[in-house]
């Protein structure tokens, strides 16, 4: 719609599983004169890194990037990437294989933490040390924080460097937890397109903080797009 040229267009973890995702590629290639490129798990988690980061005071930590089907954790030392993990935790492939009904039953909840979990310790996500933190990108996690500043009267209308701490973030859940659909709806601050996916997306974020031992997660406004950006112009890493 702007003209911009040229256009640059990347698909994640639904294409790469997705047994026809060359297929797809290949018809809107065809149909709409742009290549798409199925991305690898790894070059996920660095234009995520790199664009989440790039604008933020963050020297050492993690960066937890959630996403629809899948969710990239990177630990950084000095601003350096040092090692990634992409897994199947993306909050709408959560809320859909263990969520049946809302607000959930505990059994459900209980089910979906657990595998939470048990994946994030077989992948061997280590603890924070002392000075690390944790940053968060990714249409949840920022939605997530959103929802938190809606309902504190925060008075800057930007989400870029917002601290969501983990009590802050037990509150908002508790609330999304108890509501039916309809509740969901009208709770202040959550996106129309995240009503199916911000449970799931809630619990596997309460959990992953509580594994690393996290108090609080900085939320970036930039991820995987700025990243991308960054490097198609070539620009350093700040």
């Amino acid at each position: 719609r702007a003209g911009a040229t040229p256009v640059v267009a990347l698909a994640t973890a639904a294409m790469r599983e997705a047994a026809n995702g060359r297929e797809v590629a290949a018809r809107i290639e065809r149909e709409l004169g742009f290549e798409v490129q199925v991305i690898t798990s790894d070059q996920e988690a660095e234009y995520g890194f790199r664009g989440a980061v790039a604008g933020l005071d963050a020297d050492h930590g993690h960066l937890l990037d959630i996403g629809g089907g899948s969710a990239q954790v990177v630990r950084f030392r000095q601003r350096d990437l040092r090692q990634a993990w992409s897994m199947p935790l993306g909050a709408l492939r959560l809320s859909g294989k263990f969520l049946d009904s809302y607000p959930p039953g505990r059994g459900d909840r209980r089910r979906l933490v657990e595998h939470v979990q048990r994946t994030i310790i077989a992948a061997g996500i280590p603890k924070l040390g002392a000075d690390q933190q944790l940053v968060g990108t990714g249409g949840t996690i920022r939605n997530l924080a959103k929802i938190d500043r809606k309902a504190n009267a925060y008075p800057i209308d930007r989400l870029h460097g917002y601290v969501l701490t983990r009590a802050r973030l037990d509150t908002v859940a508790d609330q999304l937890l108890a509501a039916r659909p309809a509740e969901l709806r009208a709770v202040r601050g959550l996106n129309n397109d995240r009503v199916d996916s911000i449970v799931g997306g809630a619990l596997m974020l309460q959990t992953l903080m509580e594994l690393v031992g996290a108090r609080h997660v900085l939320v970036s406004g930039q991820g995987m797009r700025d990243g991308v950006a960054m490097d198609r112009l070539g620009a350093g890493f700040p």
